[in-house]
């Protein structure tokens, strides 16, 4: 059980770092992590000879943290994403009124742009 003391401290871990979710903390590490801690909860439930309920409940537990985890992360750098593609397009659109841009051309280019981040 020294493997389930260990996985329940990552499962702290993890969530103490997600809980102040910020653009330097959203990366593509964080996520891995997730997803290694949520393949060796799995592994380590498979490998157990008579576990507890109680024991297959906290890994229950662990796994929905891990996976909320990665869902969290890939929602806060979609959000992101949405948000600089929405000040590009303002910030387009701004030049391109000044540059007397027509306004098929910009929406062209407002296209382009969100569909990039869609």
């Amino acid at each position: 059980m020294k493997l389930l003391a260990r996985m329940k401290q990552a499962g702290v871990i993890v969530r103490d770092v997600m809980k102040d979710l910020t653009r330097e903390k959203a990366s593509e590490t964080q996520k891995a992590v997730a997803e290694m801690i949520t393949a060796q909860t799995i592994d380590f439930i498979s490998s157990q000879d008579g576990i507890s309920a109680k024991e297959i409940m906290e890994v229950s537990r662990a796994i929905k943290d891990c996976t909320q985890v990665s869902i969290n992360a890939d929602k806060y750098i979609r959000e992101q994403l949405g948000q600089k593609a929405e000040a590009a397009v303002e910030k387009i659109v701004e030049i391109g009124k000044k540059k007397n841009l027509d306004s098929r051309t910009l929406k062209m280019i407002r296209e382009q742009i969100y569909g990039i981040v869609a």
